[in-house]
């Protein structure tokens, strides 16, 4: 162990000691690279870094990466499905009411049997003789472990939502590399969706004849843009000389994207009934989110230390919304905090008083559970890649008005960054 640090130790310092020496070696090593590139073309030098040439080749080489890169991304097919719920309908929360509710936005079966169907097609037992019989991931099994992928297809590669502008259907789409293979997906989950129950399939699973992805043309054309911006940018940093400073900021925003700490926000979804509705629920409502009530849920979840800013943060942060359709019958439980699994039993604990207390009530009041408090694996807030790109356009363009002001008024007022 202490041979191993000692060798550390002294490549570290060998780098330090030598470290001009290594700049200029790259800095040289990378000179003579370009003018290797500019000497088999035929371009001069002093000619290589004007705009008219730089801005081009750049393009190019955007489009050349971007079109090799798309051809490694496999083929996606989609069979699509669409199923009849008879009399039943489907119940949720739109998008715009994401922000006002505090809660993503999401939907449900207001049928019993229609709910649980769907947890039956979406179980892992389901899942796994879905991808033996049809041959899903066929080729990716040899290297990749079948729970990841029972996990990627539950995630991303089944998708059920509402049929737009009908509330007693819905679409069961498949993603598959191969369309028959999507297609016999979609037929054996649609055809355990309906089996014994009033149900019925309205659309066939088809045998889509177009790729849903990879958009080759587009991401092309993506390609040739930010070879066309990196073109430009490169000839600007040429122009005003602040190629350090721009990669000093530009990291310096990508960092600062990091120093936000994550948040995760926990849902439920709970229905009622009863003679007197929401006001004997809102009744409820408040006596669990009382002072004493709230007081207990934070100890019982874990929130140490208990402290009056927690208690008051604990209230601000626990959301108890109807949601917006008025036949639904529905409420949204939310909750927001740093740690995942502490979100996750405050909705839960939340949840369990408001039944206990249902329970007790003399009003009548029912209330029954329909989604349980999700646990979280990608934080809700922020969205780092978002803040990353959004940090380091902001480092850019303080580098070009830094260098655009020095241009014309002269010098920085600092010498660290000339």
């Amino acid at each position: 162990m202490k041979r191993a640090r000692k060798r550390v130790i002294s490549v570290h310092y060998i780098l330090w000691r030598f470290r001009s020496v290594l700049r200029r070696t790259l800095v040289l090593f990378a000179d003579a690279v370009v003018r290797l590139i500019a000497a088999a073309l035929g371009i001069r030098w002093k000619v290589w870094t004007r705009p008219s040439i730089i801005i081009p080749v750049c393009g190019l080489a955007g489009l050349l990466s971007a079109t090799l890169y798309s051809w490694t991304i496999p083929n996606q097919y989609v069979s699509t499905s669409v199923i009849g719920i008879g009399n039943s309908y489907i119940v949720g929360v739109n998008p715009e009411d994401e922000k006002t509710l505090g809660v993503p936005s999401h939907w449900w079966f207001a049928n019993s049997e229609a709910t649980a169907r769907r947890q039956q097609i979406l179980s892992r037992a389901s899942l796994t003789h879905v991808m033996h019989e049809v041959g899903l991931y066929e080729d990716e099994l040899t290297r990749v472990p079948a729970e990841d992928l029972i996990t990627r297809m539950e995630t991303s590669d089944i998708r059920i939502k509402p049929v737009a502008e009908s509330r007693h259907e819905f679409s069961l789409s498949v993603a598959a590399q191969d369309a028959a293979r999507a297609q016999g997906a979609a037929w054996n989950l649609a055809a355990e969706f309906v089996d014994g129950s009033p149900f019925s399939i309205v659309q066939s699973p088809d045998l889509p004849a177009n790729t849903e992805s990879p958009h080759r043309f587009q991401i092309g054309l993506m390609g040739l843009a930010c070879g066309l911006l990196a073109g430009a940018l490169a000839a600007l940093f040429t122009k005003l000389r602040v190629w350090k400073l721009a990669t000093v900021l530009g990291m310096a925003g990508v960092a600062a994207a990091f120093v936000v700490p994550e948040r995760y926000t926990s849902t439920a979804v709970f229905t009622y009934d009863g003679p007197e509705g929401w006001s004997a629920v809102r009744d409820v409502i408040n006596q669990v989110t009382g002072d004493a009530s709230l007081d207990a849920i934070a100890i019982d979840a874990g929130l140490h230390p208990y402290s009056k800013e927690l208690f008051k943060s604990l209230r601000e942060r626990l959301r108890i919304e109807p949601t917006r359709e008025p036949d639904a019958k529905a409420v949204a439980i939310s909750f927001e905090d740093s740690d995942s699994e502490a979100a996750r039993k405050v909705v839960a604990e939340v949840l369990s008083r408001l039944i206990f207390e249902a329970q007790k009530s003399e009003s009548g009041v029912i209330v029954a559970l329909h989604d349980p408090a999700s646990l979280l694996l990608d934080p809700s807030y922020p969205n780092r890649p978002a803040a990353s790109e959004a940090g380091f356009s902001v480092g850019i363009a303080c580098a070009v008005a830094l260098g655009i002001w020095r241009y014309y008024r002269g010098s920085f007022p600092w010498a660290a960054v000339a």
